[in-house]
């Protein structure tokens, strides 16, 4: 990533609305999905990890794609995009339910 700065703190500059003062924005629990909110929170509010998101540094150069050439959201633009909607939703409470769907894609999970 050239050209890109470790930042520590927030750049209230990318937030496009921000939120009004507040708990932070909350997840409703979709059928034991408890621990991947509590993950989703501590990635959201990591502050240089945000601030990339806040920048769509990585939606914007994103190449993947899915089988039949058709543009599909990464798990990392899922995240990205979680996360600056997390900080711009005037909301207390959001559902994780694009990253959940994204996930059951891994056999595994």
């Amino acid at each position: 990533m050239a050209g890109f700065r470790l930042q520590m703190t927030w750049q209230t500059s990318l937030l496009l609305n921000k939120r009004k003062n507040g708990p932070p924005l909350g997840f409703k629990n979709l059928s034991n999905t408890c621990y991947l909110n509590v993950v989703l929170q501590f990635l959201t509010y990591t502050l240089p990890l945000a601030n990339f998101c806040l920048r769509l540094q990585h939606c914007e150069k994103c190449e993947f794609l899915v089988q039949e050439d058709k543009k599909s959201d990464c798990p990392f633009c899922l995240l990205e995009k979680r996360i600056v909607r997390s900080h711009n939703i005037d909301s207390t409470l959001d559902t994780p339910g694009k990253i959940i769907w994204r996930l059951k894609v891994f056999p595994e999970f």
